[in-house]
């Protein structure tokens, strides 16, 4: 978390807050009604963003809220710090499979007619079809 572990430990995370259910009913509106015509594909994005929010929100808190605190009074390793094959690098790992997944089946509810929805279909599929190799690497 400190830039010390370089790139292998390093994640993005883009979120959206929302201060009112009012403002989250018009967004969900407006995502149901730009993709009316393929509501499969983009139910399928919106059930892979849910565990995906749901890991990385637990494994991100757990972090800033308890282990960083307490490894900077005792730098000894705990069940909850991150390391290869731990439990909270699964969870990350799994949230980041459930967005990579999520990102792949939005890339199918654009549509097709559209030069720049093809160029940003292009995009999604690069960014979800490989998630499984970056996440878990050999």
């Amino acid at each position: 978390m400190g830039g010390t572990g370089g790139f292998q430990f390093t994640g993005k995370v883009i979120s959206v807050r929302v201060s009112r259910t009012n403002d989250l009913t018009r967004i969900t509106e407006k995502m149901r009604d730009l993709t009316r015509h393929c509501r499969f594909w983009s139910h399928a994005t919106l059930l892979f963003t849910l565990p995906y929010a749901t890991y990385v929100i637990l494994m991100y808190w757990v972090q800033l809220a308890t282990v960083i605190p307490e490894s900077l009074r005792d730098p000894r390793e705990t069940i909850l710090t991150v390391k290869p094959h731990s439990i909270f690098w699964t969870l990350d790992a799994l949230g980041f499979i459930c967005m990579g997944s999520s990102t792949f089946l939005a890339a199918f509810a654009l549509e097709k007619s559209d030069r720049k929805a093809c160029r940003l279909r292009g995009f999604l599929l690069a960014n979800g079809l490989p998630i499984s190799t970056r996440v878990f690497p050999p």
